[in-house]
């Protein structure tokens, strides 16, 4: 095409749609706490009822350890402990003080990161991808709540950035925090109970904000 002589029709956008279905890449070289585990349990009744179904397992079960290895670190053991039984020790720790929760073998599993504008779950038993899309501009932090769910991103703005506090399991927007950082949200974190979160900005100064979010 001659684009002295022919007709402009490239300088429209062409008819067609683009389907977002997965984001690959998470930004990481700038940031820290870029990339979160968290797991999401049932709803307390739906807990209760798949807890009736399991039993109490140990964290050996759990991670299948095949007690033949355990010969080995028998004859090792008792060596480095002296005359105490490290087969004991062993099985105590195992009962006693590493039990593992069931809750946990039966909850959703999954990594929670950001790129450009959205915020990426990845279920890493599925392999699969779900979006949270409630920014317009670039999310610039990222951070769990301890106990539930939700998450809390901050985004880059001249002025006055945005905080989406948002639900990971439904992908539904709780609250959007308006900031009075200027360049942008550096970084996110919640208190040891979630009641409240303190972003940090972008600017000269790093003006620091604790909000009651609830």
């Amino acid at each position: 095409m001659h684009f002295d002589f022919e007709p402009k029709t490239w300088l429209k956008a062409p008819p067609m749609a683009l389907v977002l279905e997965h984001i690959y890449g998470v930004q990481t070289a700038d940031r820290r706490h870029s990339i979160l585990y968290a797991h999401f349990s049932m709803n307390p009744e739906q807990l209760k009822s798949e807890l009736t179904k399991t039993k109490s397992v140990g964290i050996q079960d759990t991670l299948s350890v095949d007690p033949s290895q355990n010969s080995q670190l028998n004859i090792i053991m008792p060596q480095v402990l002296g005359t105490m039984n490290y087969q004991q020790i062993a099985n105590e720790a195992i009962q006693k003080l590493i039990k593992y929760e069931v809750k946990h073998t039966i909850c959703s599993k999954a990594l929670i990161y950001y790129t450009s504008r959205f915020g990426v779950i990845y279920n890493t038993v599925k392999s699969s991808q779900t979006f949270y899309q409630g920014h317009s501009v670039k999310i610039s932090a990222i951070t769990k709540h301890p106990i539930s769910s939700i998450v809390a991103t901050g985004e880059v703005a001249s002025s006055s950035p945005n905080i989406h506090i948002w639900d990971a399991a439904t992908l539904e927007t709780i609250v959007i925090l308006k900031t009075a950082h200027r360049g942008g949200v550096m970084h996110l974190t919640f208190s040891n109970d979630g009641s409240l979160l303190l972003s940090v900005g972008m600017d000269k100064t790093f003006s620091m904000q604790v909000f009651q979010w609830q």
